[in-house]
């Protein structure tokens, strides 16, 4: 299950920070199929996710499309992330 939602959030987090959907639609995609979460669990992984959504808009990214060196701080940024709410939630 873990690696299930690991790889879910990997695809949805982009999407969040597009707004393309929201916290809320994101925890419900991705962890509340696999597992329960309480309220205090629910407003932790929102601020990890607020807190990634502002290191995601102040990394550094070539306005023409990020080089490598970018794309790999960009893809630490998810990872931490992922990390991060995995932790809340096993």
């Amino acid at each position: 299950m873990k690696n299930q939602v690991k790889s879910l959030l990997r695809d949805y987090i982009v999407d969040y920070y597009a707004n393309s959907i929201t916290a809320s639609k994101l925890i419900e995609t991705c962890i509340l199929p696999y597992n329960n979460i309480n309220s205090v669990q629910d407003e932790k992984i929102h601020e990890i996710l607020i807190k990634s959504n502002i290191d995601w808009n102040n990394a550094p990214c070539d306005s023409e499309g990020a080089t490598a060196e970018q794309d790999l701080f960009m893809d630490s940024i998810i990872d931490k992330c992922i990390k991060d709410i995995l932790k809340v939630i096993y």
